[in-house]
């Protein structure tokens, strides 16, 4: 049998999901004592890495200027031959691109699409091309397969579809954490309020400005929304502060920006509706199973990668897209559960994720891949 030898590549290991993602799967690898590599342009996460058995190589990956992809592509086919890797695992455009300059390949390549990339131009759709062009093609949502094989013409590819894993020991909330009374004090918690959690980035297709219509109307009801996510966009992080300023919502609104792991969990644990209402359907929506598997009601946009992790759930949780009159009737109808009634709205959610979305799974899923390539 093969060994795995492998490396991904990556723009760069600063925070987000693809880039956790990563790091993850390189130490699932490492504690099975795989030696592992990752091509990127560097980052935060890097302190993360066993350094044991991965390694990581600092290239400039993250580069957009389609003049430099030609020397990048030698750098990168260099470093492969010198470590004599057999798998190279790709997750973005740009660096796809690379590889796909490289002729005469000794290994094979693996990409995962995390997202559905639009574009109308002729450079942007090729550019977006990049991914599909791979040996082997992973989506991370069967709304993210369907959408590629017909975007692509990939009806003869077998796409294999392994979801974003959830570390379902972490996001637990039958564990007591001594964090959260520090936290409720962090974002000055009012414990006669009930939480109402819109979690993602700050950015316009993720949808925080067009909910504040439904805070206007719930806005003397007992309740406080938070807002928490980095800000990828600072004009649209502003635009959104200030309609909360002039919509006079600072009482009831909150936008926290970016929060670590640990104060994340805080939040869910003592949210008590978790939101995911982008504007255009997303790829998959990690949020969504973190909030589940901590038994959270979640009200989602049924469509995209959300649609897939709500499906076989209670129908209250499925919001038709757009429709944020439905979203404010569902909250209002919520006040009038008992607390029996809305503790059985989640009761088979935490068991729904470790079946389908948990991080063990996703790990063992592409460790098997990786696998039945070698062998």
């Amino acid at each position: 049998m093969s060994s795995i030898n492998i490396a991904q590549l990556l723009p760069s290991l600063e925070t987000g999901g693809v880039e956790r993602g990563v790091v993850d799967l390189s130490n699932h690898l490492s504690n099975k004592r795989i030696k592992n590599h990752i091509i990127s342009n560097g980052g935060s996460l890097i302190k993360y890495l066993n350094n044991k058995y991965t390694t990581h190589h600092k290239l400039n990956v993250r580069s957009k200027n389609f003049l430099l992809f030609p020397l990048i592509s030698k750098e990168i086919n260099d470093l492969l031959k010198k470590y004599k890797i057999n798998i190279l695992h790709t997750r973005s455009r740009g660096p796809a691109w690379m590889v796909n300059l490289i002729r005469n390949k000794k290994f094979k390549t693996v990409s995962t699409f995390h997202n559905v990339y639009n574009g109308s131009s002729f450079i942007k759709k090729t550019y977006n091309k990049g991914l599909a062009k791979m040996d082997y093609i992973v989506a991370n949502s069967n709304f993210v397969k369907e959408e590629i094989i017909e975007k692509y013409n990939l009806y003869n590819k077998d796409i294999k579809v392994i979801p974003r894993g959830v570390d379902i020991d972490f996001f637990n909330s039958s564990n007591k954490y001594d964090a959260v009374d520090q936290f409720k004090h962090k974002i000055e918690f009012d414990k006669n309020k009930k939480i109402i959690l819109f979690p993602g980035r700050i950015t316009s297709w993720k949808g925080q400005k067009e909910f504040l219509k439904v805070i206007i109307r719930l806005q003397n009801d007992n309740y406080f929304f938070y807002f928490a996510g980095g800000a990828t966009n600072k004009r649209y992080d502003e635009e959104l502060k200030n309609e909360i300023k002039i919509n006079k919502l600072d009482n009831v609104c909150k936008v926290l920006g970016n929060l670590n792991s640990i104060e994340f969990r805080c939040l869910l644990d003592l949210s008590h509706i978790v939101l995911s209402l982008p504007t255009t359907p997303e790829g998959f929506g990690r949020t969504v199973s973190e909030a589940l598997s901590m038994n959270k009601v979640v009200f989602g946009f049924d469509y995209g990668g959300v649609r897939d992790q709500l499906r076989d759930l209670d129908p209250l949780f499925r919001i038709k897209p757009h429709d944020y009159n439905e979203i404010f009737l569902k909250i209002k109808k919520l006040e009038n559960f008992t607390k029996d009634e809305f503790k059985n709205l989640t009761k088979y959610s935490r068991q729904h994720v470790k079946n389908n979305f948990s991080l063990k799974n996703m790990l063992e899923n592409y460790e098997k891949l990786y696998q039945s390539i070698i062998n």
